[in-house]
């Protein structure tokens, strides 16, 4: 007689970064975090696995170098409709943060600043997980 067990599904969290050494820690921490990671230096091939896979977080530079971040964001929100946080090498400034709102983006952190990345984590583990 089999045993039904519950299924668990763990959050699934995409990151966008073309700098090796930040994607590597950024995926360290997502790792350590619980979730599961997917990771690619392109905007383009992020935008394929968006459409292919389910994301519940999309973690994305705000430099990408094959497509503006901005039209990356626009793209990204409309295809698949997951939390999207961009991540820039510098505290975010208000009207920064206002713009990038506006284009669909749920969150701007600084991407050297493991401990906001963590509490946005600790955050999303809060919160059901999206259907």
């Amino acid at each position: 007689m089999a045993i039904d067990r519950p299924s668990v599904r763990v959050h699934r969290v995409l990151i966008v970064e073309n700098d090796a050494h930040v994607l590597h820690s950024l995926e360290a921490v997502v790792r350590s975090e619980g979730f599961d990671a997917g990771v690619t230096w392109s905007g383009r091939e992020a935008l394929a696995l968006i459409e292919s896979q389910h994301f519940d977080l999309i973690l994305v530079d705000s430099h990408l170098p094959d497509i503006y971040f901005g039209e990356f964001i626009r793209l990204a929100a409309r295809r698949a409709r997951p939390s999207i946080i961009v991540m820039q090498s510098r505290r975010p400034q208000p009207t920064s943060v206002r713009r990038l709102r506006m284009l669909g983006a749920s969150a701007v952190i600084d991407k050297h600043d493991l401990r906001q990345l963590r509490l946005l984590l600790a955050a999303r583990h809060a919160r059901p997980l999206s259907a």
